[in-house]
């Protein structure tokens, strides 16, 4: 059993009632290993689960400030460039709904996995991270990274700067 935070915590054990999950063991996915298709699934499920948990305790945390206009950005990762008018109009839709103030869109066509490999992300990121803006509104994780590993890191990331990401689909969604 491990302490983070004064919580008890054993890994494997379910943690719902933490106001911010605790680090998944094994964080690090390594490319390429195997494993059985059942508990995959099982562990795949679990890991979205434990994500979403990640993301919206950082969201509420960063969204009581009491502040009815946070300032955002608006990130849209697009295929093609029909897709981009309808992510763009979700993602800023979202924003409006929350009700808050988009200072700036960015549109990336860069489908690179890593996330820090593109360069529209990271001028996004490095917005957050001066404090130009308080988070990133994403149409869905997909639009970060496919990958749990570096969906997470991102997370962390936009945690270290004061930052949230806000998505219209939830990562269970997927």
């Amino acid at each position: 059993m491990m302490l983070r935070s004064g919580v008890a915590y054993r890994p494997g054990a379910v943690t719902r009632q933490v106001a911010v999950p605790p680090l998944m063991p094994g964080a690090v996915l390594r490319p390429g290993a195997v494993r059985n298709a059942a508990s995959g699934e099982a562990e795949a499920g679990e890991r979205r689960w434990w994500l979403r948990r990640l993301r919206e305790a950082q969201l509420r945390t960063r969204t009581a400030t009491g502040r009815s206009s946070l300032p955002v950005l608006v990130y849209v990762l697009a295929k093609r460039s029909d897709d981009l008018g309808g992510c763009l109009a979700v993602a800023r839709a979202h924003a409006q709904r929350q009700g808050w103030s988009v200072l700036d869109s960015y549109v990336d066509d860069l489908w690179r996995s890593e996330p820090h490999r593109r360069p529209i992300l990271a001028r996004a990121l490095a917005a957050v991270r001066r404090g130009d803006a308080s988070g990133l509104v994403c149409v869905s994780r997909t639009d970060i990274s496919a990958s749990d590993a570096l969906y997470e890191q991102t997370l962390h990331l936009l945690h270290g700067a004061q930052g949230f990401l806000s998505l219209q689909h939830p990562e269970t969604d997927l």
